[in-house]
């Protein structure tokens, strides 16, 4: 039993509802990517996959993760697993207020990441910590949103994927980029429930982007 422990994986997700999957039938991109080492391991009786942990919590920003982060992977240490550590962050830091002022900017936003590459660095190394990139929304439908007089932009969005891209390259963590990915596709296919949250297609979309990144840290390990 101790030789399977030490060559299993826990895999940690931090994110917001994008993360949590809200508005995927299959429970979003992060319970694809669960469900995917789940089947491996049931084909091929393969007790060494990965056990993914989602973390994420619908409403969360970068602040409340930072909060969180150390008691959510301490209470989940296990002998002989090692992690990797996902962030699905941003989308909440972007909000703008009616009266055009907003919740964060990109400077502090970058320093709550930068936080968050050093707090995971006492749990990972840097090649097992990875960033993914933020989902670009559809205006028309989020300046404001349906559910709360909040608006969304995709400046904002493709300004604090920017910031994304820019911590993980001084830090050495991976990122996966996704903005570029979800605004070139939206002009074809329907990605968004809502104009803001992925719908199936979108979370299939991300999980595509994330899955090979993840199989790589994988095979490094």
């Amino acid at each position: 039993m101790l030789q399977l422990l030490q060559q299993t994986m826990r895999i940690l997700v931090f994110g917001d509802s994008v993360g949590q999957g809200c508005w995927d039938a299959q429970g979003g991109w992060v319970h694809r990517l669960s469900n995917s080492f789940r089947q491996q391991t049931i084909r091929d009786l393969d007790f060494g996959q990965p056990t993914v942990f989602n973390l994420s919590i619908d409403g969360d920003s970068s602040t409340e993760v930072v909060a969180r982060f150390r008691n959510e992977v301490d209470a989940r240490r296990w002998p002989g697993e090692a992690f990797i550590i996902v962030f699905t962050i941003g989308s909440n830091d972007t909000w703008i207020l009616p009266d055009r002022s907003s919740k964060t900017n990109e400077l502090d936003f970058a320093g709550r990441l930068r936080k968050l590459a050093e707090m995971a660095g006492g749990y990972a190394p840097p090649q097992r910590v990875l960033f993914v990139g933020l989902p670009a929304c559809d205006e028309s439908r989020t300046m404001p949103v349906s559910w709360v007089d909040l608006s969304f932009t995709n400046e904002r969005l493709k300004s604090f994927e920017t910031a994304i891209a820019n911590v993980a390259a001084d830090t050495g963590v991976l990122f996966v980029p996704v903005f570029d990915k979800f605004l070139a596709l939206q002009a074809t296919t329907n990605l968004l429930i809502d104009g803001l949250h992925p719908n199936d297609a979108g979370h299939e979309l991300i999980f595509k982007l994330v899955k090979p990144v993840i199989d790589g840290m994988l095979r490094r390990h």
